[in-house]
């Protein structure tokens, strides 16, 4: 609705688009709602008909059709058949008719419903379907922190983390290569683009619309993985959460980057923990919330660790455990308070930042050097999984959020044939 960040802009900017945005406001709240309008994007009609002389052309024009309204993710999308969506149809009362047809005949001609996901539709994803929310995003401030997150200028992205038996019955890949492109990465992909879709289609997650990212990431083609628990010397993620080992759970993480934590070599158990949060920063740390509300206070900026197997068994044979090595991480993790507050100094400048940190800014750079102060607030936000084969190559995640876990019921799952 308005064309600046008002965090980063005038009081008389910000008085000026606001005011520029209030008559497209109240005819929003008090005017018909149309599907696309917000968006900038035409509104489907309740039948969409494709019609071309052969099978490329029809699958051109009606990826054509489908791009031109941003209801893809830039890949070309297969047009469902009526055997694939049938049993999706029922879940959703209001959907749209898609109907592609080959006029000479050529080609395998197709017709089905599509979800409208506009309108409600949902979404069959190739080797899994998932439907509800983890209960954890019933909460009031949870679903304002991912909508927040989800809105950021930054390149927040969610990470889908699967643990339990439905892993090895789908086929998630949680070993070698699991995050990227990949044969072994079928399953990983298909979800991952079916979550993509999902809040593009239901939430709006459009460029400009929800999406105000500036640059963007590869990390929102939604990354899906399991833990590799058979190469873990740790119990599994969803245990460590309160679950059985045989229970099947989904958890969502929002991320803020990633770090490579590669190196050659280690002494022992903890100086390999002195090396692996050596790769620790600032980035996402819990000092984002020098500036904001209240709440802001309170940052729920963590952690998120993927250990290799061999670092997780060498770490583990040192007598190091998951809590053990949560508490290195929090005692290693430190910056010095120069580089802490680097980048909030405009926004003190501006008086934008809380008065009980004034004391930081107000030292001198020697004493800003001597001082260190640790990335995150606390080491219970610091969530590890064993992830990767073969090799002692972490990854670090920056999160904006505490994970989120829920179990997956039995209907909620599905594998095509």
């Amino acid at each position: 609705m308005v064309p600046w960040v008002y965090n980063n802009a005038t009081v008389e900017v910000s008085v000026r688009q606001s005011l520029d945005a209030l008559p497209g406001i109240v005819a929003c709240l008090e005017g018909p709602q149309v599907a696309g309008a917000s968006s900038g994007t035409p509104a489907s009609p309740p039948v969409i008909s494709f019609e071309a002389d052969g099978a490329t052309e029809l699958f051109t024009e009606f990826n054509r059709y489908f791009m031109d309204r941003d209801w893809g993710d830039g890949y070309p999308l297969l047009p469902p058949t009526h055997e694939r969506w049938t049993p999706c149809a029922t879940a959703s009362p209001t959907r749209t008719r898609c109907c592609t047809r080959c006029r000479r005949g050529t080609g395998r001609s197709r017709r089905g419903r599509s979800p409208s996901l506009r309108h409600g539709g949902r979404h069959r994803a190739g080797d899994g379907r998932r439907r509800g929310r983890p209960p954890g995003l019933n909460d009031p401030q949870q679903q304002v922190r991912l909508r927040t997150v989800l809105m950021s200028t930054s390149a927040h992205a969610p990470f889908v983390l699967v643990n339990g038996p439905v892993t090895r019955d789908l086929g998630i890949n949680g070993g070698r290569a699991c995050i990227g492109p990949g044969a072994q990465n079928q399953v990983n992909l298909r979800i991952g683009r079916a979550v993509t879709l999902a809040l593009k289609n239901l939430g709006a997650w459009y460029p400009g619309v929800l999406d105000m990212d500036t640059i963007g990431s590869v990390r929102k083609n939604v990354v899906v993985v399991s833990e590799n628990v058979d190469e873990s010397p740790w119990t599994p993620f969803h245990v460590d959460a309160g679950h059985g080992a045989d229970e099947n759970t989904v958890t969502l993480f929002v991320t803020l980057g990633e770090t490579d934590v590669g190196f050659q070599g280690h002494l022992d158990a903890h100086q390999l923990a002195r090396s692996i949060s050596a790769f620790d920063s600032v980035q996402g740390g819990y000092f984002s919330g020098l500036f904001g509300g209240e709440k802001a206070k309170e940052s729920p900026s963590g952690r998120l660790l993927l250990v290799a197997p061999p670092h997780a068994q060498a770490l583990a044979d040192g007598g190091i455990g998951k809590e053990e090595f949560r508490d290195l991480l929090f005692s290693y993790g430190h910056q010095p308070l120069s580089r802490v507050i680097e980048q909030w100094r405009k926004l003190h400048l501006d008086g934008k930042t809380f008065p009980e940190w004034d004391w930081a800014f107000e030292l001198s750079a020697e004493e800003q050097e001597g001082r260190t102060l640790p990335v995150v607030r606390g080491r219970d936000q610091y969530v590890l999984a064993v992830c990767g084969s073969t090799r002692g190559k972490d990854m670090f995640m920056p999160t904006a959020l505490p994970p989120v876990t829920a179990q997956l019921r039995a209907d909620w799952i599905h594998r095509s044939s």
